[in-house]
């Protein structure tokens, strides 16, 4: 609730409570990433989309969040300006998610930056 009103600094906050009682929860930390990038802090989220997709690997119960957690890093990576692994992660999740709007969305974005780098 609180990241849909941008109340970031509240929802993170609620996330690291999460965080402690849920450590296993992918979805959470997908969130958390979320989260993370828009307050700008990059890295961070980078690091949190990483451990969402490190669950959703480990635990059977989480691997539903894969896709997501990929399409998070895959978004974090164009804001990093890394377009080369952002599209990557994002063709990773096309792989699960054949035809997912958001990872179609964002590939085309980078192909719209790369055409004006040109």
């Amino acid at each position: 609730m609180y990241s849909s009103n941008r109340y970031f600094e509240m929802a993170l906050a609620e996330l690291d409570k999460i965080d402690v009682v849920a450590p296993v929860s992918a979805g959470a930390k997908i969130e958390k990433g979320y989260v993370l990038g828009q307050l700008d802090e990059l890295s961070r989220a980078h690091e949190t989309y990483q451990d969402a997709l490190e669950l959703a690997g480990r635990y059977s119960s989480q691997s539903v969040y894969k896709a997501a957690a990929l399409r998070g890093i895959g978004f974090i990576l164009i804001e990093m300006q890394r377009l080369d692994e952002a599209e990557e992660a994002l063709q990773k999740s096309l792989a699960i998610e054949p035809g997912n709007d958001t990872a179609l969305n964002e590939l085309a974005y980078i192909k719209e930056l790369r055409g004006s780098q040109i």
